[in-house]
């Protein structure tokens, strides 16, 4: 009996080892496939942001507002700088060429005053409502801005 016995005892300790390698092997199956997927996650987001721009980048050409290789956007910028004066610099400025972008995008590229676009031979520009010269802290405000045609925006340019 004693023989039985230290056979069983053998057999339930070798199947728990085997079992215990069998976890631990699908232990690092399933972090090299959690770190796999990870790395699938960042290369995604990476490509994504690259669209984004691209795609941001070409429809800003496609307004003819800003030539292609004056382009340069950024996302999220961690500054918001108040330009003074200069408008070349501030209209060339990658703030203003994303704020730019967002009040055409909710407002629509049309005029807000008579609802030309550039299908009907206008030019459309993003106007401040109150000027950048006397409140320059709300020259990227997106709730100063408004979409206007060229003879909308002349006009108005005229009278301030």
């Amino acid at each position: 009996m004693g023989i039985i016995d230290t056979r069983k005892i053998n057999a339930i300790e070798d199947w728990r080892k085997a079992k215990n390698k069998r976890r631990k092997l699908l232990a690092k199956k399933q972090k090299l496939k959690i770190q796999e997927i990870r790395k699938q996650k960042q290369n995604l987001k990476v490509d994504q942001k690259l669209a984004v721009i691209r795609a941001l980048t070409d429809q800003l050409v496609s307004l003819r507002h800003v030539p292609a290789k004056k382009l340069d956007i950024v996302l999220t910028p961690k500054k918001v700088k108040i330009y003074h004066g200069a408008s070349e610099d501030f209209y060339h400025s990658p703030a203003w060429i994303q704020v730019r972008y967002r009040a055409l995008t909710l407002y629509g590229a049309k005029c807000q005053c008579c609802g030309a676009t550039r299908a009907d031979g206008v030019i459309i520009h993003v106007d401040h409502i109150k000027p950048r010269s006397l409140y320059p802290h709300l020259a990227l405000d997106l709730d100063n801005l408004q979409v206007l045609c060229s003879q909308h925006h002349d006009r108005r340019s005229v009278k301030i």
